[in-house]
């Protein structure tokens, strides 16, 4: 923000703050991440039900094209997009756990409430997220169940059973 001086019109930099920490910009910041947890939540459960169909439409060249009937996802072409990289290409139902640092940090910012200490909930939501796509993808082996740990679990975890073994890979995830 920046204030005229009152006297001559001119600019007064004393009293200029970066917009990162002027209270209305956190909220607007707050806020879209509340409503992205509360999109992303819906994405990933319609996702849950409908990925057998909506993943077909991916291996297409047309991938944002105009048959919206053909998308199953309550959130459209968007929900669709975004829940096949989180859940299918990326972490698997590990991804969940984006929407709760999302949530717990849009409370933060928006509200200005601690639900849960923010620096915690991000510390162990990356590690939760990173162990449970491996472990999900350890006890689901086969290709055709990806949307369990997703592509990152399923290469982590045949990597690991690569340097490891199958019995020191499930020591390891323990």
């Amino acid at each position: 923000l920046v204030f005229l001086n009152n006297s001559n019109g001119t600019i007064n930099k004393s009293n200029k703050i970066p917009f990162w920490k002027d209270e209305r910009y956190q909220r607007v910041f707050g806020l879209f991440l509340i409503v992205s947890a509360f999109y992303l939540l819906l994405a990933f459960t319609s996702y849950l039900f409908t990925w057998t169909s909506d993943d077909d439409l991916y291996s297409r060249p047309a991938l944002l094209s105009n048959n919206v009937d053909e998308i199953k996802n309550l959130m459209g072409h968007m929900g669709a997009l975004i829940s096949y990289i989180f859940i299918k290409k990326w972490f698997g139902i590990a991804s969940y756990l984006f929407i709760l640092v999302f949530f717990v940090s849009g409370v933060k910012f928006f509200l200005n409430v601690k639900l849960l200490p923010l620096s915690s909930t991000l510390k162990y939501s990356f590690f939760g997220i990173i162990w449970i796509s491996i472990a999900i993808s350890y006890i689901f082996r086969s290709p055709d169940q990806l949307i369990f740990g997703g592509i990152f679990g399923f290469e982590a975890n045949k990597w690991l059973n690569g340097i490891l073994g199958n019995i020191g890979t499930g020591i390891a995830l323990l």
